[in-house]
């Protein structure tokens, strides 16, 4: 197994981008996370599961973006999408707060939660979007046909 050369070949694939595209997502993510996540609706603190999860799923994908194995994107898109819906369940008190409209919510808290939510959501749709562009799996052996 030649690493060199299969990462020379997924340089030329759009699948390549797309996950490329999908980690830096994931990162800004977190980083936001990391600098805004705590806030009155979760009690200031950060839930470690989703900070956890969306390494896991960064390292996974920039595994298969060397390897190009099928199968670390779907676990990097399973671990993207744990962290979103982690997310969304750890931050409910300000879902239900902002639909029922029971206190108001100020611009910049709103526009926090949204701007999260929608780059976690991205960020999973892209990952799960690459992992179903690739076609190798790791337990198929490449068979050259001799004619």
């Amino acid at each position: 197994m030649n690493i060199l050369a299969d990462f020379k070949a997924n340089l030329k694939k759009p699948s390549f981008y797309i996950a490329v595209c999908s980690c830096l997502l994931a990162l800004v993510s977190l980083i936001l996370y990391l600098a805004m996540g705590k806030t009155q609706y979760n009690s200031q603190k950060l839930a470690t599961i989703i900070i956890v999860m969306l390494i896991i799923g960064m390292v996974l994908l920039i595994a298969s973006c060397v390897l190009d194995i099928r199968f670390l994107r779907y676990g990097a898109a399973v671990a993207f999408l744990y962290a979103f819906l982690e997310y969304v369940i750890t931050e409910v008190n300000f879902w239900s707060n902002w639909i029922i409209a029971t206190d108001p919510v100020e611009a910049s808290v709103l526009t926090q939660y949204f701007v999260i939510t929608i780059i976690m959501l991205v960020a999973t749709v892209l990952a799960f979007v690459t992992a179903l562009m690739t076609k190798k799996q790791y337990y198929r052996a490449q068979v050259k046909e001799v004619a």
